[in-house]
């Protein structure tokens, strides 16, 4: 079974360095979503309360 795992690892590392070099022939860089654009679902008030009353 750790053939599987040492197969898995070799397939993820060679689609890792192709993407790099992909980037790197294409000349992009890393791409970064804007903060603000990134919504939180925070939990509401009566959530929080209700979970340190029970």
């Amino acid at each position: 079974l750790g053939y599987l795992n040492g197969l898995f690892a070799l397939g993820r590392s060679i689609g890792l360095i192709g993407h790099i070099l992909d980037q790197k022939r294409l000349g992009a860089r890393l791409y970064r979503h804007p903060a603000e654009d990134i919504a939180y679902m925070m939990p509401s008030e009566e959530d929080i309360r209700c979970k340190h009353i029970g």
